[in-house]
C-alpha cells in the first residue's frame, strides 16, 4: 500500500515538471518569432535603402528567404544562432551604407553649393522681390551650416528649398518686371496728356509728380504691391484727365473764341469806358476769372463756360452804362457849345464888324441860279447851327460875320440851300 502511494507521487512529480519544461520551452519559442520577425523588417529595410550595395542585397534577399524557409525547419537553437550570425552582417551593412550615404550627401553638397550659386546670380538681377532677397540669405546660413553632412536629408531638404525658392524668384521677377513696364507706359500716357494744352495746370503738377514717383521703379523695383499700387493709381489717374481733357475741349471748342473777344472788348471799355471805381474793379475781377479759365489755372471742368457767362452778363451791363453816360456827357457837351455858340452869336452881333440886317440885305452880292455871297473877307453864319458857309440861297436866313469870327465855328457842308463854293 505504501509502495502504491510512493510510485504515484513519483508519477505526479514527473508530470508536473514536464509541464511546466513545455511552459518554458513555448515562451522562449515566442520570443524568437518576435526576434526574427524584427530582424525581417531590419533586413528589407536594408534592402530597400539607396545605398546599399548590390552585393549587400543579393546577400540581403538570400538571407530574408532563409529565414523564413526556416521558420518551422530549424529548432530554436538553430533559429537564435542564424539570427545572431545575421545581425553581426547587418552591423557590417549599416557602416556599409552609412559611409556610402555620407558619400552621397558629400556630393550632392557640393552640387548643392553650384546650386546655390546660380541663385545668389539671379539675385542680383533687376527686379527681384525684397522678402526672397531674404530667403536667399537664411538659405546662405543653412548652407554655411552644413559643410560635412552624413545625411542626404538635410542636403535634399536643402537643395529642394533653393530650388522652390529658384522658381519662385523667377515668378516674382516676371510679375514685378511686368508691371514696371506697365508702370512705363502708363508715364509715357502722362506725358503726353501733360503737353495737351486742355488739361489744366493743376493736372499737369500732379501728372509730373506721379512721372518722377514712377521713374523710381524702373531701376529699382522689388515689391510686387507697391508697383501694382502706383500703376492703379497712374492708369486711374490717366483716365481721369482724359475725361476731363475731352470735356474742356468740347467746352473750349464752344466757348474760347468768344470769351478771347470779351476779353479783349472788356480791356477796352476799362481803357476807353465811363465806369465808376466799383464797376472797374468788378470787370476786372470777372475779367482775370474768363482769363484763368483759358489758361486752364486752377481749372475745373465748366469753369470757362461759368466765367464766361458771368463775365458777359457784367460787360453787357456795364457796357451799357458806361454808352448811356457816353450819351449823356456828349448831348451835355452839344448843349454846352450852342449855349457857347449862342453866346458867340451874341457877342458877334454886337461887334462893329457885323453887318447890321439892312446893310445884310444890299451887301449879299448874286452869283446866279439863286445862290449869294458876302462881301469879300466876310461868311454866312447859321446862328442856330453854329456853321459858316460861303454862298447861301436865302441871307436872311443867315447872318454875316467877317472870316475872323467864323474861324470860331465849324464850316457846314453843302446841300440845297448852302455851300461852301
Amino acid at each position: 500500500m505504501k509502495l502504491r502511494k510512493d510510485i504515484v507521487g513519483i508519477i505526479l512529480s514527473f508530470s508536473l515538471v514536464g509541464a511546466v519544461a513545455t511552459g518554458v520551452d513555448a515562451a522562449s519559442y515566442k520570443g524568437v518569432m518576435e526576434r526574427q520577425s524584427k530582424q525581417e523588417i531590419r533586413i528589407q529595410k536594408k534592402i530597400a535603402s539607396e545605398f546599399v550595395s548590390k552585393d549587400d542585397q543579393q546577400r540581403l534577399e538570400q538571407d530574408l528567404t532563409e529565414i523564413k524557409d526556416s521558420k518551422n525547419k530549424k529548432t530554436r537553437r538553430q533559429l537564435d544562432e542564424m539570427m545572431s550570425k545575421e545581425d553581426s552582417f547587418l552591423v557590417e551593412v549599416d557602416e556599409r551604407i552609412e559611409k556610402k550615404e555620407t558619400e552621397v550627401a558629400q556630393n550632392e553638397q557640393t552640387k548643392l553649393a553650384s546650386q546655390f550659386k546660380k541663385l545668389e546670380e539671379v539675385s542680383q538681377e533687376k527686379y527681384i522681390v525684397e522678402t526672397d532677397l531674404l530667403k536667399v540669405k537664411d538659405l546662405d546660413n543653412e548652407l554655411k551650416e552644413l559643410q560635412t553632412p552624413k545625411k542626404v536629408k538635410p542636403v535634399r531638404s536643402l537643395a529642394t528649398k533653393i530650388e522652390n525658392l529658384s522658381e519662385q524668384m523667377k515668378g516674382n521677377q516676371t510679375v514685378l518686371t511686368g508691371l514696371v513696364n506697365d508702370l512705363k507706359k502708363e508715364n509715357s500716357v502722362s506725358e503726353k496728356l501733360e503737353k495737351n494744352r486742355f488739361v489744366s495746370e493743376q493736372d499737369k503738377k500732379t501728372l509730373a509728380t506721379k512721372q518722377t514717383e514712377n521713374i523710381k521703379f524702373f531701376d529699382n523695383a522689388n515689391n510686387i504691391e507697391t508697383v501694382k499700387e502706383c500703376k492703379e493709381a497712374s492708369q486711374a489717374f490717366n483716365k481721369e484727365v482724359e475725361t476731363k481733357k475731352s470735356e474742356i475741349e468740347k467746352e473750349f471748342s464752344a466757348s474760347e473764341e468768344k470769351a478771347k473777344k470779351l476779353v479783349t472788348s472788356s480791356d477796352k471799355l476799362l481803357l476807353e469806358g465811363n465806369l465808376e471805381a466799383d464797376e472797374k474793379k468788378k470787370l476786372e475781377n470777372q475779367s482775370k476769372k474768363t482769363k484763368d479759365a483759358l489758361a486752364l489755372t486752377k481749372y475745373e471742368t465748366g469753369d470757362l463756360t461759368k466765367y464766361y457767362g458771368e463775365h458777359q452778363e457784367t460787360y453787357d451791363d456795364l457796357s451799357k452804362k458806361s454808352e448811356d453816360r457816353k450819351k449823356e456827357t456828349e448831348h451835355k457837351a452839344k448843349e454846352d457849345e450852342k449855349k457857347r455858340e449862342v453866346t458867340e452869336v451874341e457877342t458877334i452881333k454886337d461887334d462893329s464888324e457885323v453887318i447890321s440886317d439892312n446893310e445884310q440885305a444890299g451887301g449879299v452880292i448874286p452869283t446866279g441860279g439863286g445862290w449869294n455871297r458876302p462881301p469879300d473877307g466876310y461868311v454866312f453864319l447859321k446862328v442856330d447851327s453854329g456853321l459858316t458857309y460861303r454862298q447861301v440861297k436865302n441871307p436872311t436866313h443867315y447872318l454875316i460875320i467877317s472870316e475872323v469870327d467864323g474861324q470860331k465855328f465849324e464850316p457846314g457842308h453843302g446841300n440845297g440851300s448852302a455851300k461852301q463854293r
